[in-house]
C-alpha cells in the first residue's frame, strides 16, 4: 500500500511543479520545464499530468508539435471522460480517417452538455454525408467499443444501428 501511495506523492509532486512553471507566480513562466514535470508525472500515470502531456505535443507547448504521440496520450486521458479531450480526439482522427473520426465525435455526443452537443452534431453530420451506409454502420461498431472501453457502458446495437 505504501508503494502506491508513494507513487501518488510523487506523481502529483511532478504534476504540482509543472504547474507552478506554467502560472508565472512563483517561477517564470516555463513550458519546457512544465512538460518535462508533466511527462515525468504523466509516467506514474498521473491522469491530469497525461491530460496536459497530450494538450503539449498537440499544440506544442513546450515540446515539439507530434500528432502520433498527441492521439497516444489523449487516448490515455480519454478515461477522465472529459468532453474537449474527446472532441480534440475525433477531430485529430477525423482529419485522416471519417470512420475513426465519427466513432469519437459519438463519444464525445455522449460525455457532452447539451450545449457542447450542438458542436459535435454539426460535425457528426458532415462526416456522416462523407460516409456511405457499411462505413456508418462500421463507425457506430467503434464507437461501441470506445464506449465500452472509455466510459464502461454497453448498448443494445438494434438503437444504434437503426436508421434515424
Amino acid at each position: 500500500m505504501t508503494n502506491v501511495s508513494c507513487s501518488t506523492n510523487v506523481a502529483n509532486n511532478y504534476y504540482n511543479k509543472g504547474l507552478s512553471f506554467t502560472d508565472g507566480i512563483k517561477k517564470n513562466v516555463n513550458l519546457e520545464k512544465a512538460f518535462i514535470y508533466f511527462s515525468k508525472a504523466a509516467e506514474l500515470e498521473h491522469l491530469q499530468a497525461i491530460c496536459l502531456v497530450a494538450d503539449s505535443y498537440h499544440r506544442g507547448s513546450g515540446i515539439s508539435i507530434s500528432r502520433e504521440k498527441a492521439l497516444e496520450y489523449y487516448k490515455l486521458c480519454a478515461k477522465t471522460k472529459d468532453f474537449n479531450h474527446l472532441l480534440t480526439l475525433a477531430y485529430l482522427y477525423s482529419e485522416d480517417n471519417s470512420i475513426d473520426g465519427l466513432s469519437w465525435y459519438y463519444l464525445a455526443d455522449s460525455v457532452g452538455s447539451s450545449s457542447q452537443k450542438k458542436i459535435t452534431k454539426e460535425w457528426q453530420s458532415f462526416l456522416e454525408l462523407k460516409l456511405n451506409e457499411d462505413d456508418l454502420i462500421h463507425a457506430r461498431k467503434k464507437y461501441i467499443i470506445l464506449s465500452d472501453k472509455f466510459l464502461g457502458k454497453s448498448y443494445d446495437s438494434k438503437l444504434i444501428f437503426e436508421p434515424n
